[in-house]
């Protein structure tokens, strides 16, 4: 894993992205911000709380969430329907 140190701020209603190529730890770091995988150094803070050993289900309850690439195979829908597409709305 190529990552090694991270740092963002986002405000409610942002969205990032992250791009690179195969290989380099895009992957690694969501799961370890969302709570699968819990990182080995360093801390992760959500709506100002240390949420770095919590359990993904505590995190999701807190308001975060992820989803899976490919999802949506779709291509008449936009990239962004395709981002907020949930399969409950479907």
């Amino acid at each position: 894993m190529c990552c090694r140190a991270s740092r963002c701020k986002l405000e409610q209603g942002q969205i990032l992205g992250l791009l690179g190529r195969n290989g380099v730890g895009k992957t690694t770091l969501v799961n370890s911000i969302v709570g699968f995988n819990p990182p080995r150094r360093g801390k992760v803070v959500f709506k100002g709380e240390d949420i770095t050993h919590k359990a993904s289900f505590e995190t999701v309850r807190g308001g975060m969430g992820t989803r899976a690439a490919g999802a949506v195979a779709s291509s008449r829908h936009s990239a962004l329907k395709k981002i907020f597409w949930s399969p409950s709305a479907a």
